[in-house]
């Protein structure tokens, strides 16, 4: 998985803020960056395929409603 330069830089910021707030601990770019870098690629494929699950099971629903306006 590849983030755009855009939002690794938006993952980074996420990542610094979070923890200045909870851990009131200032890490630096290449900290953050090291830990996207590390997030999307050991914990991205599980996002992904909840993802993937949750559009399946939404467009099953609406499959289940085309066919239940048919009856």
């Amino acid at each position: 998985m590849k983030l755009s330069t855009e939002e690794m830089n938006t993952c980074i910021e996420k990542i610094k803020e979070h923890f200045q707030e909870v851990h009131d601990e200032e890490i630096g770019e290449l900290k953050a960056m090291l830990l996207c870098d590390f997030l999307v690629n050991e914990c991205g494929a599980f996002f992904y395929n909840e993802g993937i699950e949750d559009a399946r099971t939404y467009f099953m629903s609406k499959l289940d409603d085309v066919y239940a306006l048919q009856k």
